[in-house]
């Protein structure tokens, strides 16, 4: 709940003055939200609302106390909709009870400029600034599925992977994950879940998925394996490149890629986009190598005070903090930091799931930092995924920088 509170008032855009009206962007903000106003509007009311409110002069919309008014008789307005009289009443009617509009006419129902009787749109115009409101939350609740419909994913991935270590290991509480997990529901219902079910749910998941791992952790323990980053059911890297994996990281070749050492011969005629494509696996090998090596608990010194906030309101200490924790904190920084969600997508086409989440710590990381701050998240870490396409990223000499920059700031 900390780290939600902190996060939104991050996220909080900055008071602003009031704006002129547009006519064809207030129609355009209506369509948004007339689902969600106190009293919905169909789309055929709203496609009537845009043809009258088309019939008047823009700049009558942007007049002090503007009340601009539409003077077109009902009978035209039929003929140039192609709606019948009753229908194009009826919609009126819904309008009018939506408070978007007021109808006033002639006791024989005429309409006139001279008269002063027609369609007026002044209701709508005096409740800009409640449409806007009403249009922000709408988008931060979409913003928040989209985002808590992202972490279900994560949770599935890892949970799956853990249970298949578990499945093969025979241990017994395999049948009941597995079990549960036939349970949770598939993507189309996902997205039919208000918020807050789709909250209890990805809450759940993720204490599934967190059990599933701790019991897979146990066992790792038990038989002498390493722990925490060297999962092979969690992690997405190649074991191919045995001496890649193996081979010791010093400070002098930690941040140069795979391909700069002497390479193995390939066999004759290989295409160049395989001999790519293997640099890039064994890039990836040396990052997770030197993860695994690292630690969570020197990650987690390495991280942003943004990065770090979400790791411990995941209620672990630094010492159990798993794979998966860091991974969600990943998201969780991302949003904050405004970066849109195609750029996860974007950076697993080209790197390792591990990978991505530290390419998002450095990104968090830098955003705060003197020597040289980072003031656009989204576009720094497009650059990352740019560099890794060309095979340029050097992710393992950029925690190096982190570490050398946290060991100047303790010293300070």
């Amino acid at each position: 709940m900390i780290a939600r509170t902190a996060a939104a008032a991050r996220r909080s855009p900055p008071e602003t003055t009031s704006q002129p009206v547009h006519r064809d962007q207030l129609l355009d903000l209506l369509e948004r939200i007339a689902q969600a106003l106190p009293v919905p509007v169909s789309d055929g009311a709203l496609r009537l609302l845009r043809v009258m409110a088309k019939l008047t002069p823009p700049r009558a919309w942007a007049e002090p106390d503007a009340n601009p008014c539409c003077y077109m008789q009902q009978a035209e307005l039929c003929r140039i909709t192609g709606r019948a009289a009753p229908t194009v009443r009826r919609h009126e009617r819904e309008l009018v009870a939506a408070g978007l509009i007021d109808k006033r006419t002639a006791a024989n129902g005429a309409r006139s400029g001279f008269l002063g009787c027609g369609i007026f749109f002044g209701r709508m115009v005096h409740r800009l600034a409640e449409f806007r409101e009403l249009d922000a939350r709408l988008s931060a609740e979409r913003e928040e599925h989209a985002h808590l419909r992202g972490r279900r994913s994560i949770h599935k991935r890892h949970l799956r992977a853990a249970l298949a270590a578990l499945a093969d290991a025979g241990h017994p509480a395999a049948a009941g994950i597995a079990a549960q997990l036939r349970l949770w529901p598939d993507a189309e219902r996902l997205h039919r879940m208000s918020p807050g079910e789709l909250r209890t749910h990805v809450e759940d998941a993720d204490a599934l998925c967190r059990y599933a791992i701790e019991i897979a952790d146990n066992l790792e323990e038990s038989s002498g394996r390493p722990l925490i980053f060297e999962r092979p059911y969690i992690q997405d890297t190649t074991q191919e490149d045995s001496v890649s994996c193996n081979m010791p990281v010093d400070d002098r070749s930690a941040g140069k890629p795979a391909h700069d050492s002497p390479p193995a011969a390939a066999p004759h005629g290989a295409a160049e986009k395989g001999l790519e494509q293997k640099d890039a696996e064994g890039t990836a090998s040396r990052t997770s190598d030197y993860l695994a090596r690292l630690g969570p608990a020197r990650l987690y010194q390495l991280a942003g005070e943004g990065f770090r906030m979400y790791l411990d309101a995941r209620h672990t200490s630094p010492g159990r903090l798993t794979y998966h924790d860091f991974v969600c904190a990943a998201q969780d920084v991302m949003r904050d930091r405004g970066i849109n969600r195609s750029v996860w997508r974007d950076a697993l086409q080209v790197m390792t799931e591990d990978d991505a989440m530290i390419c998002a710590l450095i990104t968090d990381a830098r955003c705060t930092d003197p020597r040289a701050r980072v003031w656009n998240p989204g576009g720094f870490m497009r650059g990352m995924v740019r560099k890794a396409e060309r095979g340029e990223l050097h992710l393992i000499g950029s925690l190096i920088g982190l570490s050398e920059l946290r060991g100047t700031d303790n010293a300070r």
